[in-house]
């Protein structure tokens, strides 16, 4: 259990909460126990490939169990179970992104990711003044690690990103879309682990055009797959593979817009590609001067979470800390 906790912790400001606090907290609660189990069998499994379907049936017998638990801690949460609730609701998000699916549909992901990380901002933004001052409270310091891509593939993936401007210039939905590819480009500059919670930052119009399953908003969420292949994290890992090679755009779409083409064809050809963590870079920072973003920064504007905030005026640090990378201002 303590060899998986430390692999889910990048920053050294967040070693202790991760070592100890959240431990502590999982002695005291069976149900958070249970999803620390869950996460540590899906790593056993990822260390021992041969043994991975006992790993994984383990996984889900304790996530099963933990859930229904949680559920009724969710009824009536206050500022004494606020601590582990949202400890688990961290976690769970791990679990989720860990899982490996059968019949995997990149849109359900998407929706099941979106759903445990709203979970983790109502969390955040109801119990704030207590989650403050509890075992979690590393979450609300700025980070003191930042991670930055080699310089060559920086620029290679910035232009691409930027391309896609072009490619959806002529939809009705241009705004919905410029919206998204701007959260993209800020992500991906922030560091190379913010992809992870491109579910919850994205504008609930974006997430409707992609439910839909419009051959735009596909394009730009194969590219968030690409950006998720990237990520140099065991349990991330054939995430953002599984995510371009689960969409598909309309043949007409690609015979008329040799654009879509290319980057589809670009998107296909990165996942194929092994990550390369000799090509992600990191500074240690520490005594940051410059502040965490909130929450409300981050959500997009037509977000209903925004209606949390106006009983709870306390600043936020982003949930992007739960990856150890708080997303910082340029």
């Amino acid at each position: 259990m303590t060899t998986t906790i430390k692999t889910l912790c990048h920053d050294p400001k967040d070693w202790h909460m991760w070592e100890v606090g959240l431990p502590q907290l999982a002695f005291q609660n069976d149900y958070l126990l249970d999803a620390v189990f869950a996460m540590t069998c899906l790593h056993r499994g990822s260390l021992h490939p041969l043994n991975k379907s006992y790993w994984l049936r383990s996984a889900v017998q304790y996530q099963s169990r933990a859930l229904p638990m949680f559920y009724k801690i969710l009824d009536n949460v206050n500022e004494e179970t606020c601590h582990a609730a949202f400890a688990f609701s961290l976690l769970t998000s791990m679990v989720e992104i860990a899982m490996p699916q059968t019949d995997y549909d990149p849109i359900e992901h998407l929706v099941g990711l979106r759903s445990y990380f709203r979970g983790s901002a109502t969390l955040w933004l109801t119990m704030v003044d207590h989650l403050r001052y509890g075992p979690m409270n590393p979450f609300f310091k700025p980070k003191t690690i930042i991670w930055e891509y080699d310089p060559d593939i920086r620029k290679s993936f910035h232009d691409r990103l930027t391309d896609l401007y072009d490619i959806v210039a002529g939809s009705p939905d241009v705004k919905i879309y410029n919206e998204t590819i701007d959260l993209l480009i800020r992500l991906f500059h922030d560091s190379p682990y913010s992809i992870m919670v491109f579910s919850l930052f994205v504008g609930p119009d974006f997430f409707h055009l992609v439910c839909q399953r419009e051959p735009l908003a596909v394009l730009i969420y194969v590219y968030v797959g690409v950006l998720f292949h990237n990520v140099n994290i065991w349990w991330g890992e054939g995430v953002g593979e599984r995510i371009v090679n689960g969409l598909s755009l309309p043949a007409e779409l690609l015979e008329s817009n040799p654009k879509c083409a290319s980057a589809l064809l670009w998107a296909q050809q990165q996942v194929k590609k092994r990550p390369e963590p000799d090509k992600v870079l990191f500074w240690r920072i520490f005594n940051a001067k410059q502040p965490n973003e909130t929450v409300e920064d981050l959500l997009h504007p037509d977000d209903n979470l925004h209606s949390l905030r106006s009983n709870n005026p306390s600043t936020v640090t982003t949930p992007s800390a739960y990856l150890g990378n708080g997303l910082t201002k340029d």
